[in-house]
């Protein structure tokens, strides 16, 4: 089972979302990354967890989002990179320390980490599909899209997928602080 950890922002990127689905169904992306989940910014690459371990893996990921008391997060700009079009996050403390944090708990049960963990970026994806042309198209229609200057972290997600494949990743738990 895949594992991942991330902070939801779907409500504060509400309008930028339905703009975001717009460009992907005129553009006929074929990995739908935007609709089967909420928006967020990823805190680690997600991971395979063996199955003697998932359930201590996802507790100590709940227990970690309950103490994680709300924070602010400063959106840097939007970017391509690759396949992926994503909001980049700058960035802070908080955020660095709950990648390590989850890096720790994947490690101690043995899980070992994506090349991508040792130099994380802060993102919310927008668009991921394998067709550079279409990337590239979407990235030009969402560029200049008005985003928040920041973003409140105090709605953490666990979320899972059988195979690690996009479009299989699912919410599981939510932890949500008031601010």
């Amino acid at each position: 089972m895949y594992i991942w950890g991330a902070i939801d922002v779907e409500s504060q990127l509400k309008e930028q979302k339905e703009k975001v689905m717009l460009i992907e169904n005129d553009i006929s992306f074929l990995q739908s990354n935007i609709c089967s989940l909420p928006l967020h910014i990823s805190l680690k690459i997600s991971s395979e967890v063996p199955k003697k371990y998932e359930d201590y893996v996802r507790k100590e990921i709940l227990e970690l989002f309950q103490l994680t008391k709300p924070f602010y997060v400063e959106i840097d700009k939007i970017e391509l990179n690759k396949s992926i079009v994503w909001i980049k996050m700058k960035e802070n403390g908080e955020l660095k320390k709950l990648h390590n944090d989850l890096c720790f708990i994947f490690t101690k049960y043995k899980v070992a980490l994506h090349e991508y963990d040792s130099y994380f970026i802060y993102h919310s994806t927008l668009f991921l599909d394998s067709d550079e042309d279409k990337i590239k198209e979407a990235f030009e229609r969402i560029k200049s899209i008005e985003l928040p200057t920041k973003l409140v972290a105090n709605k953490f997600i666990i979320g899972s997928s059988h195979n690690g494949e996009v479009g299989t990743y699912k919410v599981d738990s939510i932890v949500e602080h008031p601010f």
